[in-house]
């Protein structure tokens, strides 16, 4: 995964964006973001690869904003870095 990667499918739907996370350090916290991320209105598909630390999202642009999405990122208490 390439972090701060995006799609959009050819009717403008479907947004799929990469970030690299901080502060995701144990399993059982990664199973419990990725399922709560997962539950948002309009994201169709999480990804976490932990080797990379990168997280993939797509969604509905029009059911959710990214700014929700990372949001709820950042109120579980992750961090959004930076690219290396």
């Amino acid at each position: 995964m390439v972090p701060y990667d995006d799609t959009v499918n050819s009717k403008g739907q479907t947004v799929r964006r990469e970030y690299k996370l901080g502060g995701m350090t144990e399993p059982g916290i990664t199973n419990e973001v990725v399922a709560m991320v997962s539950q948002i209105d309009g994201v169709r598909e999480v990804d976490y690869d932990e080797r990379s630390r990168n997280m993939a999202i797509s969604f509905d642009s029009r059911k959710v904003s990214e700014d929700h999405i990372t949001g709820t990122l950042n109120s579980l208490g992750h961090s959004i870095l930076d690219p290396e």
